[in-house]
Protein backbone atom coordinates (compact mmCIF):
# COMPACT_ATOMS: atom_id res chain seq x y z
CA UNK A 1 0.00 0.00 0.00
CA UNK A 2 2.83 2.39 0.85
CA UNK A 3 4.49 1.77 -2.51
CA UNK A 4 1.17 2.29 -4.29
CA UNK A 5 0.81 5.73 -2.72
CA UNK A 6 4.49 6.51 -3.24
CA UNK A 7 4.71 5.62 -6.93
CA UNK A 8 1.24 6.96 -7.71
CA UNK A 9 2.01 10.33 -6.12
CA UNK A 10 5.37 10.40 -7.89
CA UNK A 11 3.86 9.90 -11.35
CA UNK A 12 1.08 12.41 -10.72
CA UNK A 13 3.49 15.05 -9.43
CA UNK A 14 5.96 14.49 -12.26
CA UNK A 15 3.19 14.80 -14.84
CA UNK A 16 1.91 17.98 -13.16
CA UNK A 17 5.36 19.59 -13.09
CA UNK A 18 6.24 18.57 -16.66
CA UNK A 19 2.98 18.15 -18.56
CA UNK A 20 3.15 16.47 -21.98
CA UNK A 21 6.79 15.55 -21.37
CA UNK A 22 7.60 11.81 -21.32
CA UNK A 23 9.45 10.57 -18.28
CA UNK A 24 12.53 9.70 -20.32
CA UNK A 25 12.91 13.40 -21.19
CA UNK A 26 11.91 14.87 -17.83
CA UNK A 27 14.78 16.67 -16.11
CA UNK A 28 16.38 14.93 -13.14
CA UNK A 29 15.58 18.01 -11.03
CA UNK A 30 11.86 17.59 -11.71
CA UNK A 31 12.05 13.85 -11.03
CA UNK A 32 13.79 14.56 -7.72
CA UNK A 33 11.22 17.17 -6.69
CA UNK A 34 8.40 14.79 -7.61
CA UNK A 35 10.06 12.17 -5.41
CA UNK A 36 10.13 14.59 -2.47
CA UNK A 37 6.41 15.30 -2.84
CA UNK A 38 5.68 11.58 -3.16
CA UNK A 39 7.61 10.95 0.04
CA UNK A 40 5.56 13.57 1.86
CA UNK A 41 2.33 12.02 0.60
CA UNK A 42 3.35 8.63 1.99
CA UNK A 43 3.93 10.03 5.51
CA UNK A 44 0.27 9.46 6.37
CA UNK A 45 0.84 5.70 6.03
CA UNK A 46 4.51 5.40 6.96
CA UNK A 47 4.26 7.20 10.32
CA UNK A 48 1.85 4.81 12.10
CA UNK A 49 3.49 1.75 10.50
CA UNK A 50 6.95 2.79 11.68
CA UNK A 51 5.65 3.70 15.14
CA UNK A 52 4.06 0.29 15.67
CA UNK A 53 7.04 -1.55 14.17
CA UNK A 54 9.50 0.34 16.39
CA UNK A 55 7.53 -0.43 19.56
CA UNK A 56 7.24 -4.12 18.75
CA UNK A 57 10.92 -4.42 17.85
CA UNK A 58 12.02 -2.80 21.11
CA UNK A 59 9.82 -4.95 23.32
CA UNK A 60 10.77 -8.20 21.57
CA UNK A 61 14.44 -7.34 22.01
CA UNK A 62 14.00 -6.52 25.70
CA UNK A 63 14.17 -8.83 28.70
CA UNK A 64 11.11 -7.11 30.15
CA UNK A 65 7.62 -8.58 29.98
CA UNK A 66 5.89 -8.19 26.64
CA UNK A 67 3.57 -5.17 26.69
CA UNK A 68 1.89 -5.65 23.32
CA UNK A 69 0.86 -9.03 21.90
CA UNK A 70 0.96 -8.00 18.24
CA UNK A 71 0.22 -5.32 15.66
CA UNK A 72 -3.49 -5.00 16.45
CA UNK A 73 -2.91 -4.92 20.20
CA UNK A 74 -0.15 -2.32 19.85
CA UNK A 75 -2.33 -0.15 17.61
CA UNK A 76 -5.30 -0.25 19.96
CA UNK A 77 -3.06 0.33 22.98
CA UNK A 78 -1.52 3.47 21.48
CA UNK A 79 -4.90 4.82 20.38
CA UNK A 80 -6.48 4.18 23.81
CA UNK A 81 -3.55 5.81 25.61
CA UNK A 82 -3.01 8.88 23.42
CA UNK A 83 -5.66 8.98 20.72
CA UNK A 84 -5.12 8.50 17.00
CA UNK A 85 -3.05 11.64 16.45
CA UNK A 86 -1.03 11.43 19.66
CA UNK A 87 -0.57 7.68 19.51
CA UNK A 88 0.06 7.02 15.83
CA UNK A 89 1.09 10.40 14.38
CA UNK A 90 3.03 12.00 17.20
CA UNK A 91 6.31 11.76 15.29
CA UNK A 92 5.09 12.68 11.81
CA UNK A 93 7.69 15.43 11.45
CA UNK A 94 10.84 13.26 11.77
CA UNK A 95 9.13 10.77 9.47
CA UNK A 96 8.57 13.55 6.93
CA UNK A 97 12.25 14.52 7.16
CA UNK A 98 13.24 10.94 6.38
CA UNK A 99 10.72 10.56 3.54
CA UNK A 100 12.01 13.78 1.97
CA UNK A 101 14.96 11.62 0.92
CA UNK A 102 12.61 9.97 -1.60
CA UNK A 103 13.83 12.78 -3.83
CA UNK A 104 17.32 11.23 -4.15
CA UNK A 105 15.63 7.82 -4.32
CA UNK A 106 13.69 8.59 -7.50
CA UNK A 107 16.28 11.00 -8.85
CA UNK A 108 19.06 8.45 -8.34
CA UNK A 109 16.99 5.77 -10.03
CA UNK A 110 16.16 7.89 -13.06
CA UNK A 111 19.75 9.11 -13.52
CA UNK A 112 21.07 5.55 -13.21
CA UNK A 113 18.38 4.22 -15.53
CA UNK A 114 19.40 6.65 -18.25
CA UNK A 115 23.08 5.92 -17.71
CA UNK A 116 22.66 2.16 -17.98
CA UNK A 117 20.39 2.54 -21.02
CA UNK A 118 22.59 5.01 -22.92
CA UNK A 119 26.17 4.30 -21.84
CA UNK A 120 25.99 0.58 -21.11
CA UNK A 121 23.54 -0.19 -23.92
CA UNK A 122 21.15 -1.92 -21.52
CA UNK A 123 18.02 -1.36 -23.59
CA UNK A 124 15.49 -3.40 -25.46
CA UNK A 125 14.72 -2.40 -29.03
CA UNK A 126 11.27 -2.81 -30.54
CA UNK A 127 10.53 -2.95 -34.23
CA UNK A 128 13.03 -2.97 -37.10
CA UNK A 129 16.45 -1.95 -35.78
CA UNK A 130 17.34 -0.35 -39.13
CA UNK A 131 14.45 2.09 -39.00
CA UNK A 132 14.70 5.44 -37.31
CA UNK A 133 11.26 4.94 -35.86
CA UNK A 134 12.33 1.93 -33.87
CA UNK A 135 11.65 2.52 -30.16
CA UNK A 136 13.64 1.50 -27.15
CA UNK A 137 12.63 0.62 -23.64
CA UNK A 138 14.69 -0.03 -20.55
CA UNK A 139 15.85 -3.61 -20.15
CA UNK A 140 15.15 -5.65 -17.00
CA UNK A 141 18.87 -5.59 -16.17
CA UNK A 142 19.07 -1.80 -16.31
CA UNK A 143 15.86 -1.42 -14.31
CA UNK A 144 17.11 -3.78 -11.60
CA UNK A 145 20.54 -2.13 -11.34
CA UNK A 146 19.12 1.39 -11.34
CA UNK A 147 16.61 0.42 -8.66
CA UNK A 148 19.43 -0.90 -6.52
CA UNK A 149 21.35 2.35 -6.96
CA UNK A 150 18.30 4.45 -6.07
CA UNK A 151 17.56 2.38 -2.98
CA UNK A 152 21.19 2.52 -1.83
CA UNK A 153 21.31 6.29 -2.32
CA UNK A 154 18.16 6.67 -0.26
CA UNK A 155 19.59 4.85 2.75
CA UNK A 156 22.92 6.64 2.53
CA UNK A 157 21.19 10.00 2.99
CA UNK A 158 18.20 8.84 5.07
CA UNK A 159 19.77 6.53 7.64
CA UNK A 160 20.71 9.36 10.07
CA UNK A 161 17.10 10.59 9.99
CA UNK A 162 15.87 7.04 10.50
CA UNK A 163 18.19 6.53 13.48
CA UNK A 164 16.95 9.68 15.22
CA UNK A 165 13.33 8.91 14.38
CA UNK A 166 13.51 5.41 15.85
CA UNK A 167 14.95 6.76 19.10
CA UNK A 168 12.16 9.33 19.29
CA UNK A 169 9.49 6.70 18.68
CA UNK A 170 10.76 4.18 21.22
CA UNK A 171 12.15 6.30 24.06
CA UNK A 172 8.91 6.34 26.07
CA UNK A 173 8.65 2.54 25.94
CA UNK A 174 12.34 2.18 26.78
CA UNK A 175 12.01 4.57 29.70
CA UNK A 176 9.13 2.59 31.20
CA UNK A 177 11.28 -0.55 31.28
CA UNK A 178 14.40 1.06 32.81
CA UNK A 179 15.29 1.61 36.42
CA UNK A 180 15.07 5.11 37.83
CA UNK A 181 18.87 5.45 37.88
CA UNK A 182 19.18 4.67 34.19
CA UNK A 183 16.38 6.83 32.83
CA UNK A 184 18.69 9.87 32.71
CA UNK A 185 19.76 8.75 29.23
CA UNK A 186 16.14 8.71 28.09
CA UNK A 187 14.29 11.43 30.05
CA UNK A 188 15.57 14.79 31.20
CA UNK A 189 15.09 16.27 34.66
CA UNK A 190 11.87 18.00 33.76
CA UNK A 191 10.34 14.69 32.72
CA UNK A 192 10.11 15.56 29.05
CA UNK A 193 11.17 13.13 26.35
CA UNK A 194 14.19 14.08 24.30
CA UNK A 195 13.82 16.25 21.22
CA UNK A 196 15.36 15.69 17.80
CA UNK A 197 18.16 18.12 18.63
CA UNK A 198 18.89 16.47 21.96
CA UNK A 199 19.02 12.96 20.49
CA UNK A 200 21.24 14.15 17.65
CA UNK A 201 23.59 15.98 20.03
CA UNK A 202 23.89 13.02 22.39
CA UNK A 203 24.54 10.56 19.58
CA UNK A 204 27.24 12.71 18.03
CA UNK A 205 28.88 13.35 21.40
CA UNK A 206 29.00 9.69 22.36
CA UNK A 207 29.51 7.88 19.07
CA UNK A 208 30.37 10.50 16.47
CA UNK A 209 28.92 10.48 12.98
CA UNK A 210 29.24 6.69 12.87
CA UNK A 211 26.49 6.51 15.48
CA UNK A 212 24.04 7.82 12.90
CA UNK A 213 25.08 5.16 10.39
CA UNK A 214 24.86 2.05 12.53
CA UNK A 215 23.44 -0.79 10.44
CA UNK A 216 24.46 0.75 7.12
CA UNK A 217 26.07 -2.43 5.75
CA UNK A 218 23.07 -4.72 6.25
CA UNK A 219 20.74 -1.96 5.07
CA UNK A 220 22.63 -1.67 1.77
CA UNK A 221 22.83 -5.44 1.34
CA UNK A 222 19.09 -5.68 1.81
CA UNK A 223 18.01 -2.62 -0.12
CA UNK A 224 19.87 -3.23 -3.40
CA UNK A 225 18.04 -6.41 -4.44
CA UNK A 226 14.78 -5.32 -2.80
CA UNK A 227 14.56 -2.00 -4.63
CA UNK A 228 15.95 -3.53 -7.80
CA UNK A 229 12.99 -5.91 -7.77
CA UNK A 230 10.62 -3.07 -6.85
CA UNK A 231 11.57 -0.90 -9.84
CA UNK A 232 11.72 -3.90 -12.16
CA UNK A 233 8.12 -4.70 -11.23
CA UNK A 234 7.16 -1.03 -11.52
CA UNK A 235 8.61 -0.71 -15.03
CA UNK A 236 7.10 -4.01 -16.15
CA UNK A 237 3.60 -3.16 -14.94
CA UNK A 238 3.86 0.38 -16.35
CA UNK A 239 4.83 -0.97 -19.79
CA UNK A 240 1.99 -3.51 -19.73
CA UNK A 241 -0.61 -0.82 -18.97
CA UNK A 242 0.91 1.50 -21.57
CA UNK A 243 0.79 -1.16 -24.27
CA UNK A 244 -2.80 -2.07 -23.43
CA UNK A 245 -3.78 1.60 -23.46
CA UNK A 246 -2.36 2.03 -26.98
CA UNK A 247 -4.30 -0.95 -28.37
Amino acid sequence: MVHSVLFGAFERTRAFMSPDVPRAKTSIAVVTCAGVVAGWCSVVLVTPIDQIKAYLQVQYGSSQATKYRGVADCTMGLVRARGIVGGLYRFWFPTMLEMTMMGPYFGGYEASRRYFSDKCNFSTQHGDGDKATASKSISPIASFLAGGVGGSLFWIVALPFDAVKNQLMTQSLEASSLTSSSTKNIIYRNGDLRTIHQILSQTLARQGVSGLYRGMAPALLRTFPANGATFLTYETVTNIFAENHLK
